[in-house]
């Protein structure tokens, strides 16, 4: 086959459905995969805003405990201060802690999910634990990937800001405008050629074992030669992904509603057994919408890998 020819999009879609439909467990890959770093990082800028607030660990220090006894770190003779920069540091410690368990979880989990299609692919029986192996075996190599793929966005980006922030020192703001604007829609076509390139370095360096920097040449060498097929798939996962989640949304929004109503009508009658009632049934949606969300994630990652597969196997 050329590698301007189209593949088979239509059998490549189907068959990605039935590999996270017949083995679910690429369902719980897909929530460890599907954004654990953001989440992770996000969790950890609360903690630290959390914890930058000297007052609130002020306030905290001087709380005594119910049975009217003074907290611990009075008991032991610290002072106020040092009891807020200790909690300080162990709210930070275990805040970092989280973030990286996150990370490692979503980087294995990445990994998992390549090893486990592509051995599926080849009618092999493969299983939780065998595809987590693999994903722990790439572990670092891919946490490099993504370290060069992270230094590539922000180098340019500096590089690209450098000017346009000594324009705006001596004043010059409509070229700083003008050049920005200039500047913002270069670096969108940068970002997006690297984003679609990096998809298929990160199977590179999986299914071939390659190194990190050579992983990432060897995506932007894909993509140059197989741009039609890569835009496509794009093209294709941003509609199944907008279906999906139009169809999630809608189903949120009617038994979300359902619930609400169910809920507020016995909180007319009785607030205690509603708030009782409320707490499982909101457990249950958020449960719901975290299996929808990794069922989405495992198969994207499904579709790309198989993609990647097909395009390499007829080039």
């Amino acid at each position: 086959m050329k590698s301007d020819k189209l593949i088979n999009f239509g059998e490549l879609l189907k068959e990605a459905w039935q590999y996270i439909w017949s083995f679910k467990y690429l369902w719980l890959l897909g929530i460890l995969a599907g954004g654990g770093i953001s989440a992770s990082t996000n969790n950890f800028s609360y903690f630290l805003n959390s914890g930058s607030d000297a007052k609130d660990w002020q306030s905290l220090s001087n709380h005594t405990v119910a049975n009217g006894m003074p907290s611990m770190g009075r008991v032991l003779g610290a002072s106020d201060s040092a009891i807020s920069a200790i909690a300080i540091l162990v709210v930070t410690i275990v805040a970092l802690a989280f973030c990286l368990v996150l990370i490692y979880l979503n980087i294995t989990a990445r990994g998992a999910i390549i090893s486990a299609v592509d051995k599926l692919d080849l009618d092999k029986k493969f299983s939780l634990a065998e595809s987590w192996h693999y994903g722990h075996k790439y572990f670092w190599k891919i946490l490099g990937f993504n370290v060069l793929f992270a230094l590539l966005i922000i180098i340019p980006t500096l590089f690209l800001a450098a000017p346009i922030i000594m324009m705006v020192v001596v004043k010059w703001y409509i070229p700083a405008v003008i050049v920005g604007l200039f500047f913002l829609l270069i670096f969108i076509v940068y970002v997006t050629y690297i984003s679609l390139s990096i998809q298929y370095g990160e199977r590179i360096l999986v299914l071939e074992n390659k190194g990190a920097w050579d992983s990432i040449k060897l995506g932007t060498q894909f993509l140059n030669k197989n741009w039609k097929n890569v835009l496509l798939t794009y093209l294709i996962l941003i509609a199944v992904m907008v279906g999906a989640g139009t169809v999630l949304a809608i189903g949120v929004l009617l038994v979300g509603g359902i619930l609400f109503a169910i809920a507020f009508g016995i909180y007319l009658l009785n607030q205690t057994v509603a708030i009782i009632i409320a707490i499982p049934f909101g457990l249950a949606l958020f449960c719901a919408l975290l299996v929808a969300n990794g069922m989405i994630s495992s198969y994207q990652s499904t579709l790309l890998t198989l993609v990647y597969k097909e395009i390499k196997s007829n080039n």
